[in-house]
């Protein structure tokens, strides 16, 4: 695979062809030393001239041996979460490129949480259909991903379980394939960042955080907020180039899809409490706590294949006139593609690559259409990292927002409805309803329609 070259404290790195090194964060204070790959059995620091193959960076509290030891499955870790997919997954190729520097397999794991806030069966039926598929993608690649349900069990169990049962997991992931580095893809939200710093908290190996669901990585673009969309497409306009780049495969050199695995009758021996992922519909089913208030839509599947399928539509039949009907709900001019980019089943750079390419839709389409996938949303995460505490929070509006909404609620109401009236769509507005309707049961809502809704 090529690679090319960064420095990292002074030290030349290499990297996968396609991935950029500001996409790339080591964390739990392990930069400084960066060569750390021994014949010993602990970590020590080499000099800037040895010919060594380049290691994660070591932290003072590391006791996992780097030498190999055939008597135990020694693996990198990448912990999948946001970006859920076998392909154009920068995160996911940067830990077969160590892992193949370190010369040991690579083992994915994701850990899922029934208490997450907001979730229920509608989302994980997606997310499963989605993990069900990169299972067996990875596994094509040789690569063995393994899904655990992140449990707390005593007192509070169900209240503390979304804070800290996923970062338990991850580091008990760690320790029992004696991980000797940790890649996780980056996140912005406030509980998955929380997840991310407990977890380089607790964990015993060094960390690398890597950036693979923005175009242009947020510290890049501004370290701080960004007052509007325009600030933002100036900010983005030196840096695309460098980073709407394809991304190619690499190869594992020591598979790890061999290590067991759980299956209908028994368990894994080295990860008990494996979910068996064959059957999505039925492990949805098999989850007591799941909320089922919000059911499954049997219609809209999870999965890169879908989501990729449903871009070569949008390509063939819709994109052409983008720029004039995608504000028209009833045309259903749109790419349909939010469920997927949200879940981190398609790659926002694999889309934009796809739409600046096709060559038989117009310009200003395709300009459009790149102006909400790479503007527009990536505003929203930048909103969202840049106010960490405030962003899902009254306080986190805008001040001229707030004054307009204390004004109006002084004032007398015409219509006034209780949340279930508005949550089954009975108010006076026809097309309020039928925006509403929509969400309820398909869980889609045309991108115009939001800003009336």
């Amino acid at each position: 695979m090529a690679t090319s070259p960064y420095t990292v404290s002074g030290r030349p790195q290499t990297l996968p062809s396609g991935v950029h090194h500001t996409r790339l964060k080591w964390l739990n204070g392990c930069e400084a030393r960066l060569y750390s790959h021994t014949s010993s059995s602990s970590f020590s620091s080499r000099s800037s001239s040895s010919s060594s193959p380049p290691f994660a960076p070591a932290s003072t509290n590391i006791t996992t041996p780097v030498a190999k030891d055939s008597s135990v499955s020694r693996c990198v870790v990448y912990w999948m979460q946001r970006s859920v997919r076998s392909s154009f997954n920068h995160a996911l190729e940067v830990a077969i490129h160590y892992a193949n520097q370190l010369d040991v397999p690579l083992l994915v794991v994701y850990a899922i949480v029934t208490s997450y806030p907001g979730a229920n069966e509608r989302g994980f039926a997606f997310l499963f259909e989605g993990l069900h598929e990169a299972q067996a993608s990875l596994a094509n690649r040789g690569i063995r991903l393994v899904v655990r349900e992140a449990k707390v069990v005593g007192e509070n169990s169900t209240r503390g379980a979304a804070a800290t049962a996923v970062p338990l997991t991850i580091v008990d992931t760690c320790k029992r394939v004696k991980a000797p580095l940790l890649v996780m893809d980056r996140a912005y939200e406030r509980l998955l960042r929380t997840w991310r710093e407990d977890v380089c908290a607790r964990v015993a190996c060094p960390v690398l955080m890597v950036e693979s669901d923005v175009v242009v990585p947020v510290d890049v673009v501004s370290p701080q907020p960004l007052s509007s969309a325009a600030a933002l497409r100036r900010a983005h306009a030196p840096f695309l180039s460098q980073y709407l780049l394809p991304l190619p495969e690499g190869s594992l050199r020591h598979p790890s899809h061999v290590l067991p695995a759980c299956s209908a009758s028994a368990p894994s021996p080295l990860f008990p409490d494996e979910l068996e992922m064959h059957d999505p519909l039925a492990l949805l089913s098999s989850l007591a706590d799941l909320d089922r208030s919000v059911p499954r839509v049997s219609f809209k599947r999870g999965g890169s294949t879908q989501a990729k399928l449903l871009l070569a539509r949008f390509l063939r039949d819709r994109l052409r006139g983008y720029q004039a009907r995608r504000k028209e709900a009833a045309a259903r001019h749109q790419s349909f593609l939010s469920p997927y980019l949200h879940f981190g089943h398609i790659s926002p750079i694999y889309v934009a690559l796809k739409v600046r390419q096709h060559a038989s839709s117009t310009p200003q389409d395709r300009r459009r259409f790149c102006d909400e996938l790479l503007t527009w949303r990536e505003m929203a995460v930048h909103f969202v990292y840049h106010h960490r505490e405030s962003y899902d929070r009254y306080e986190g509006i805008p001040r001229w927002a707030r004054e307009s909404l204390e004004e109006a609620a002084e004032g007398e109401r015409r219509h006034a409805y209780s949340l279930t009236e508005l949550e089954e769509g009975r108010t006076h507005d026809l097309l309020w309803n039928a925006a509403q309707e929509e969400m309820r049961v398909t869980g889609y809502m045309n991108n115009y329609m939001r800003m009336f809704w």
